[in-house]
């Protein structure tokens, strides 16, 4: 069985990766010369180089053509604009899908990984389902919709399936090292009202993209793939703080204090022209108090059942944070 991955140097990628070597799939992952090799190194990947700015390569078509399975992972989380974004996570995406139309791919699917932003938040106390009409409240959430839409419109040509996670953590996230780095110190925070929503644990996500990928009834569907359970983030907090022995003390940033955090952010980023995590389309995402999901159609549809509870995948990835010395 040979796959294609793309972000597979990234978070989610590289550890999707490793699920597919276990199963002793042939994997080939995209990566450009200036990529950081650290989580690919010394596994059984074929590394083909190229970037989905450019044309790709007479020899990535082809490895594109013979690929069972393409599962595109990659995508902008940060930017200085919007056009960032949307440069990456719309135009990058259809380029690799032109890309494949061009090199006569017919792979059993293609899956986009996209992203819970991309339907925004729920009203009321009501968790988003697939079913939910899409209200984007970023750009990085409008232009994972945006590829969403570019993906759907290739449907014609090979089967595809789209899977939507809530806030990624695990082993080699730098999304949620801060959080860590403060629970060390005993120490939870959320910025304004009591937020609820909904983490997945990488190696959760990782089971359920290939499950949505290799289903049969995956085909032309949307999944929702996250924990079974919705948590406010600051119980979600205390729960990973008790599973490592630590007391905690917690307290709520006020919004009118990140505003002008985020607003030297912005003037930093304009300044360097360097993305920074934390700006004012994250506060955007921030200030939104319902991030929940439910995760009934991929437990319905796929047979997904999550095994890491926010105790379990909590302890595991702050465990690792501290072998590795990142806190």
């Amino acid at each position: 069985m040979r796959v294609f991955v793309t972000g597979a140097t990234g978070f989610v990628g590289s550890h999707l990766v490793d699920a597919l070597i276990e199963k002793e799939y042939e994997v080939y992952t995209l990566v450009r010369k200036t990529s950081n090799l650290q989580w690919l190194k010394d596994k059984k990947v074929k590394l083909v180089y190229g970037d989905l700015r450019n044309e790709l390569s007479g020899e990535l078509r082809e490895i594109l053509k013979k690929s069972n399975y393409v599962y595109h992972i990659a995508g902008a989380i940060m930017g200085v604009k919007k056009e960032d974004y949307f440069r990456v996570n719309e135009g990058g995406t259809r380029r690799l899908l032109e890309q494949m139309v061009k090199a006569g791919a017919s792979p059993e699917r293609f899956l986009y990984l996209s992203s819970l932003a991309a339907v925004g938040p729920g009203k009321d106390m009501e968790p988003v389902t697939e079913e939910t009409p899409p209200h984007p409240v970023s750009w990085y959430g409008e232009s994972k919709l945006a590829g969403e839409k570019v993906v759907k419109s290739f449907e014609k040509y090979f089967p595809i399936t789209i899977v939507r996670p809530p806030p990624v953590y695990g082993p080699r996230d730098y999304g949620m090292l801060d959080v860590f780095r403060m629970l060390k110190y005993g120490i939870v925070s959320d910025v304004g009202k009591d937020t609820w929503t909904n983490f997945v644990f990488v190696k959760d996500l990782v089971k359920g993209i290939i499950l949505a990928a290799e289903s049969e009834k995956g085909a032309g569907e949307v999944f929702h793939i996250g924990d079974r359970e919705n948590i406010s983030t600051i119980e979600a907090f205390k729960r990973i703080a008790r599973a490592i022995g630590k007391k905690v003390i917690s307290f709520r940033i006020p919004l009118w204090v990140v505003y002008p955090a985020a607003m030297m952010s912005e003037i930093k980023m304009r300044m360097t022209g360097k993305p920074q995590i934390f700006n004012l389309q994250k506060v955007s995402e921030l200030k939104q108090t319902n991030w929940m999901m439910s995760i009934e159609k991929a437990k319905s549809v796929l047979g997904y059942e999550p095994e890491y509870s926010i105790k379990k995948g909590g302890k595991i990835t702050y465990e690792w944070y501290l072998r590795e010395g990142w806190i």
